[in-house]
């Protein structure tokens, strides 16, 4: 199991946060995704060997909330 912790732009309501969880939780081998509004962050849990952190950048940039 894995953790990464994504700094994003863009997050400034409820409903940017369930955006930012539903694009990172169609991804295969997610176990639990959490978001913080006011550090603007998006910890992300997953299964597998592989660095998955260039993947969560890009989803999250196509869905608005590129890395600050």
């Amino acid at each position: 199991m894995k953790t990464e912790i994504i700094k994003i732009q863009n997050m400034k309501c409820g409903g940017c946060e369930n955006n930012v969880k539903n694009a990172i939780n169609d991804l295969p081998g997610i176990i639990d995704v959490k978001t913080d509004i006011s550090a603007s962050t998006v910890t992300i849990i997953y299964n597998g060997d592989e660095n998955l952190l260039p993947v969560f950048r890009q989803v999250l940039e196509e869905a608005g909330y590129p890395e600050k």
